[in-house]
């Protein structure tokens, strides 16, 4: 079984606030993004007319970590403070179909914060919560045979 995870980094990032080092970092330093500057630069272009920034993905070949979103909180502490967060979206999936080889989640950076948030945990967070308000209810659910593939 191969194992994949692919993301974008939903905010687009003006060239102005990347050094060079934050950009040798993040497309082949210690973080791995790839950024294929020609052809992503252009799909940016369209979308905000600014020829000047930067649209960052990561695929499996590649990976974004703690490091990456430091490194893109350094720059977002640089960018108009009418850009409060840079947004981070990944998705895992599979060669083998089974509901454990799927997932995803997303990284918030703010100026002050980090926040990784994934899939799993929040299904995994709902469930318990509905059982204790049907506990709470009353209600009695058979929660072994419902959440069991």
């Amino acid at each position: 079984m191969n194992s994949y995870t692919e993301g974008t980094v939903s905010t687009i990032i003006p060239k102005e606030y990347v050094t060079d080092e934050d950009f040798k970092m993040l497309t082949g330093g210690a973080v791995e993004l790839d950024s294929d500057i020609d052809e992503y630069t252009d799909l940016c272009h369209e979308e905000t007319g600014n020829k000047e920034s930067y649209y960052f993905y990561f695929d499996s070949d590649h990976r974004f970590d703690e490091d990456g979103a430091v490194i893109f909180q350094k720059i977002l502490r640089k960018m108009p403070t009418n850009i409060p967060v840079i947004e981070v979206e990944f998705a895992h999936h599979a060669s083998k179909f089974a509901p454990q080889n799927y997932g995803g989640g997303c990284c918030v950076i703010s100026r002050d914060k980090i926040e990784w948030f994934n899939t799993s945990t929040f299904i995994s967070d709902k469930i318990k919560e509905a059982k204790k308000r049907l506990k709470n209810s009353g209600i009695n659910v058979d929660w072994e045979t419902i959440t069991s593939a």
